[in-house]
């Protein structure tokens, strides 16, 4: 363990995919029943919820952060969907608005995990470079 290794280590988890909010704690029971660790620790996670954009940025090969910030690429598909519906492309359609939902879904997802998780992280840091300062 890592605390066997250095006791003040400073210790985040991250709990990815999950799939209900409300149901957090049955979804990660051997998280918040361990007794390794400690109360602290429990409460030192951010959450990363399950969602079809995590699935989009393997296929696409960039972070979700990346996706929803790439507003090139949204009008490249946007482009492509046009392309689709004026070729009555059903399939490139389909295909092509499925992909611009997930990427509305990068966006959202960033928004509500992705940014709070940055925070923490920055936030912890901060208090590394404290600790190391003094």
């Amino acid at each position: 363990m890592v605390k066997d290794i250095d006791a003040d280590a400073n210790i985040m988890f991250a709990l990815s995919r999950v799939r209900n909010l409300e149901r957090i704690d049955f979804q990660y029971l051997a998280f918040f029943n361990s007794n390794i660790l400690t109360e602290e620790d429990k409460n030192n996670y951010f959450i990363l919820g399950d969602s079809g954009a995590i699935d989009l940025s393997r296929v696409m090969r960039k972070s979700v952060y990346e996706l929803a910030q790439d507003t090139e690429a949204k009008k490249e598909i946007e482009f492509k969907f046009d392309k689709a519906l004026d070729e009555n492309d059903e399939k490139g359609q389909l295909h092509y608005s499925t992909v611009l939902e997930l990427l509305d879904e990068c966006f959202m997802f960033s928004d509500k995990y992705l940014l709070n998780a940055f925070k923490m992280i920055d936030k912890a840091l901060e208090k590394v470079k404290e600790k190391k300062r003094n």
